[in-house]
């Protein structure tokens, strides 16, 4: 009798591989289980895109993960703009997402010894259960819901990611135990005993327990072996949040209790619930706008170019309130503390560039209300929607004339300013 063949891991691309004599590999960008996933260049459309290839004879097939990602438009799932195969494996083409990770969000902070804010992480779960509920109505459960698995991108969207271990509701019962990752299994998940009217309640446990990680720095259980972790989510009771952060509301800290209930029967019956109910508890907060002198960061690595921009922008806004940074490291400490309106960035740093400097900024929240103009001696080419996400709609280039387009940057935005900017 003929054994099925073993599954292969996904083929390793060069830099410079053509795939489907259309997508040029630039560097691979992640890997996991399911495969592999690179930055790529589209030829035919000039844009650049992300491809996630597999490897052949697995149960599963990133094809399948393509279908369950077409059913859903919506700006929380990454846009499939194709599909191939290539030396035997299927492979996707998709939206590049730029940004950060929820789990590198929480690593930093936890690097700083600092904690979400309340009103940020409710705002940030509401998104997260928006999400998932678009997703749950399309019949898909994303059954691996993890800090790793959402992205932060800039102008405030939340992407999901790593749809390959999904399960289709009506499938959920004979989905094996081995998917998702452990500390943020539910219950009826490690114990493979899932029904398919209550699939999506796996992500809504998973929801409970990436909260939990959002606002204390850690997820509730971390036991030493895999089995120990099922078995803390099977019989351990989650902590009371307000044990950890007293300034949370108790009707937060009473949801995520009822999310993370052992029985899902006990847990909000739907994410659209979930999200209402974190929306309930955000109280907007009123902007200012009362006039007063522009900030402006300045980040430059060359002395000389910082004595003239510094010196420019005083004499243009005498006002104004200037920071000045050389390197992307020093522009990310200074912004954490420093709320600037206006930011005049050079693209090329010591540390790295202005682009990668202003994505993290973004994904991180910081400074969301800043224009951003890039200061470059060359006028880069920067991907079109990366530039639009980023909202670098102006670039000035250096030589003559740039020092005029800087004044008339910098009166715009106290203009701005006087009408509550």
């Amino acid at each position: 009798m003929n054994q099925p063949a073993s599954p292969t891991p996904a083929p390793e691309l060069a830099s410079g591989t053509l795939v489907g004599g259309t997508y040029e590999i630039r560097s691979l960008i992640g890997q996991g289980g399911m495969g592999r996933v690179y930055e790529a260049f589209d030829r035919a459309l000039l844009r650049t895109v992300a491809l996630k290839i597999g490897g052949s004879g697995g149960a599963l097939s990133v094809r399948e993960e393509a279908r369950a990602l077409a059913a859903i438009s919506n700006p929380c799932v990454v846009a499939v703009h194709a599909v191939g195969t290539y030396a035997g494996c299927d492979y996707i083409v998709m939206e590049r997402v730029y940004g950060l990770s929820l789990e590198q969000r929480i690593e930093e902070q936890n690097a700083r010894a600092e904690v979400t804010e309340i009103p940020a992480a409710i705002e940030l779960l509401a998104s997260i259960a928006d999400g998932l509920a678009i997703v749950h109505e399309a019949g898909i459960v994303h059954w691996d819901l993890k800090p790793g698995n959402v992205m932060l991108a800039p102008k405030g969207r939340m992407v999901l990611l790593d749809f390959g271990v999904f399960v289709p509701f009506f499938a959920a019962a004979n989905a094996p135990m081995f998917r998702g990752t452990p500390a943020y299994s539910s219950p009826e998940a490690t114990q493979s005993n899932v029904a398919p009217d209550e699939a999506h309640l796996v992500d809504v446990y998973a929801l409970g327990i990436l909260a939990w990680e959002l606002l204390t720095g850690a997820p509730p259980f971390l036991g030493p072996t895999v089995e120990a972790i099922w078995k803390d989510h099977e019989q351990t009771p989650l902590p009371p949040l307000r044990t950890r952060r007293p300034d949370a509301p108790l009707a937060l800290a009473e949801l995520i209790a009822e999310m993370t209930a052992k029985s899902p029967s006990d847990r909000p019956p739907l994410m659209a619930e979930v999200a209402r109910r974190l929306r309930a508890l955000a109280v907007p907060g009123s902007r200012s706008r009362e006039l007063r002198p522009a900030k402006i960061l300045i980040v430059e690595d060359d002395a000389a170019t910082q004595k003239v921009l510094d010196f420019f922008v005083r004499k243009t806004a005498p006002h104004a309130e200037v920071r000045i940074a050389a390197r992307s490291d020093e522009a990310l400490r200074v912004l954490r503390t420093f709320t600037p309106d206006l930011m005049l960035l050079d693209l090329k740093l010591p540390d790295g560039n202005g682009v990668d400097l202003c994505v993290h900024m973004r994904s991180l929240g910081l400074a969301e209300r800043c224009r951003i103009v890039p200061v470059s001696a060359t006028v880069e080419q920067i991907d079109r929607r990366l530039q639009l996400q980023l909202g670098l709609t102006h670039t000035v280039q250096k030589g003559p004339g740039a020092l005029d387009q800087i004044g008339a940057v910098i009166r715009e935005t106290a203009r701005l300013l006087a009408v509550g900017l």
